[in-house]
């Protein structure tokens, strides 16, 4: 049964001035909906015709998010070697959070599928190939390209976390990357399918990660990158995570700003391990869950829930009939956040 609090006594208890909520990302504490996963990336011989997402289900992920799940090659009509890599886990104070795990190709445990969640849209390619010494993994390229409509200017990123390492690369680091842009960055003829015979699929693949960010591309997949006009990289968050976590750990990071500019698109990439490592530092079993993921508006302060980032106490919203409502699914309207002793009026946009 929802509990239900006295609006006179949520209100006398939000004695700080109305905030005015800034932009913030749907469904960020992942209790939403769950759908299919179809991943992107095209299979050989499924007669996709380099816009037609996938049809092959593997496994589930948050609404409004993706998870790098890859559906393999196609084979007699199924997927082959389709990887999960991505699961709903209990979450942060909260139903549901983010696993995230390298995980083996069933078929070619040579080939560790990288596990990461994004805004955009993930994708990935390789040629396999047999040989006397076994299967040899070539041109293995992936990541994430685009991402969502977005205008605001955040401070920083924060989210909840547990990190945990297998034994095949114990090391391996967490990358965690978000940017802001505007314009675009095409990059021609970028191979989007994973083939043992023949060529692979290629797209005109737009605003991928590593050109928006700027990043060498040498030893990467695909053609010539060309630019809009006022295409610029507004601002970039990212950081590595080192230590392992079996407990929830808070994680905040600030956004380096390198321009004024008004933002039109951003990103996020929660990987397991090493983002931009390539797949020889791919570790089996390397963990990472992810939950509560905010952008942090100036000193400290998540535009949705206008509350210290500080403070560990769980936070909960109100309707204005005293009725608690699940953060990732408010509609426009005036609310009640109510963080330990403290309430504060939040008005959702």
């Amino acid at each position: 049964m929802k509990k239900n609090y006295s609006i006179f006594a949520l209100l006398m208890l939000a004695s700080a001035p109305l905030c005015v909520s800034a932009q913030q990302i749907s469904n960020s504490d992942f209790d939403g909906e769950w759908v299919d996963c179809m991943p992107w990336t095209y299979l050989q011989g499924d007669g996709t015709d380099g816009n037609t997402v996938s049809s092959h289900v593997v496994g589930t992920q948050p609404k409004g998010w993706i998870i790098s799940n890859v559906a393999g090659m196609a084979s007699v009509g199924m997927a082959m070697g389709a990887t999960t890599v991505g699961e709903n886990v209990e979450g942060y104070n909260s139903a549901s959070a983010v696993k995230l795990t390298n995980t083996p190709n069933p078929w070619m445990d040579a080939q560790k599928v990288p596990g990461y969640i994004s805004l955009g849209t993930t994708w990935s390619t390789a040629m396999p190939k047999f040989g006397l010494g076994g299967i040899t993994i070539n041109n293995s390229d992936g990541g994430v390209f685009g991402g969502q409509s977005f205008t605001g200017r955040p401070t920083g990123l924060e989210f909840w976390y547990k990190r945990s390492r297998g034994d095949d690369q114990p090391n391996e680091k967490t990358t965690i990357v978000a940017y802001l842009w505007k314009g675009h960055w095409t990059q021609k003829d970028v191979p989007v399918s994973i083939v043992m015979v023949g060529e692979p699929k290629k797209v005109d693949m737009v605003d991928r990660d590593r050109c928006v960010l700027g990043m060498d591309m040498e030893g990467c997949q695909g053609g010539e990158v060309e630019k809009t006009p006022d295409a610029e990289l507004i601002a970039v968050i990212n950081v590595d995570i080192t230590e392992n976590a079996e407990e929830w750990t808070k994680f905040h990071a600030n956004f380096d700003y390198k321009s004024d500019a008004t933002p039109e698109m951003i990103n996020i990439v929660i990987a397991s391990g090493d983002y931009f490592g390539g797949a020889s530092v791919v570790g089996k079993d390397n963990s990472f869950v992810v939950d509560d993921v905010k952008l942090v508006y100036s000193g400290g302060t998540s535009g949705i829930d206008g509350v210290e980032a500080d403070n560990s106490a769980p936070v909960e919203y109100y309707n204005l009939n005293g009725v608690k409502v699940n953060a990732g699914q408010m509609e426009p309207g005036l609310y009640i956040c109510r963080q330990g002793s403290k309430a504060t009026k939040v008005l959702v946009k």
